[in-house]
């Protein structure tokens, strides 16, 4: 779902990036569990990973655009006139 969400002249750039954030996360996940896991004790050692894969899954729900059946032109070019997607679609 990442590189249909973005415009298609910055789409790689975005979807590294994005990759790019996520990989900081799992470099730091280790980390800020190891040290949290004395106070919050080992139900706090799964229940913050999902609190934080559950804001994720609410920001989709939230933010997320539906994808089923549009043109990749429809999602990402908002600024676009319909004439011009027709066009790119031929």
């Amino acid at each position: 779902m990442t590189p249909e969400i973005f415009p298609t002249w910055i789409r790689a750039s975005d979807t590294g990036l994005s990759g790019a954030f996520g990989r900081v996360g799992r470099i730091l996940a280790p980390t800020i569990i190891g040290l949290s896991s004395a106070s919050l004790g080992f139900a706090g050692v799964f229940g913050l990973p999902t609190a934080v894969l559950e804001a994720g899954v609410l920001c989709v729900l939230v933010f997320g655009l539906s994808t089923a059946s549009r043109y990749l032109e429809e999602l990402a070019e908002h600024g676009v006139p319909k004439a011009a997607v027709k066009e790119m679609r031929e």
